[in-house]
């Protein structure tokens, strides 16, 4: 019997953003609307999203940017994961962008202390 290790890789663009199952629906309320914001999506589609947890938010992302991403979305204190794990990546649903969504949101992000 063969087991598998994991790799993860510290490079690459290769990283992606995981939105976890959410607890309550207030919560699932405070993200979609975040979600909302961020991608100029409607706020209908982004409670769909939202309620297909695990679900991959942004893929394909290099590691700062993805981090970033994290930190913008800390406020809504979702469970929100980066991660390059293909065996993750194979348990979560998946965002299906007809455009590659504008990160643009993220130059609103305050530097941490």
């Amino acid at each position: 019997m063969l087991s598998g290790t994991r790799k993860v890789q510290a490079g690459g663009q290769d990283w992606f953003v995981v939105v976890n199952p959410l607890k309550s629906e207030l919560e699932r309320n405070k993200i979609a609307r975040e979600i909302a914001k961020a991608f100029h999506l409607p706020v209908d589609e982004a409670f769909d999203l939202v309620g297909n947890t695990p679900i991959i938010l942004i893929d394909n992302l290099l590691y700062a940017t993805a981090l970033q991403v994290k930190q913008y979305f800390r406020n809504s204190h979702a469970d929100i994961v980066v991660s390059n794990d293909n065996f993750l990546k194979r348990r979560c649903y998946r965002t299906v962008w007809p455009t590659s969504p504008s990160l643009a949101f993220l130059h609103q992000i305050e530097p941490q202390p």
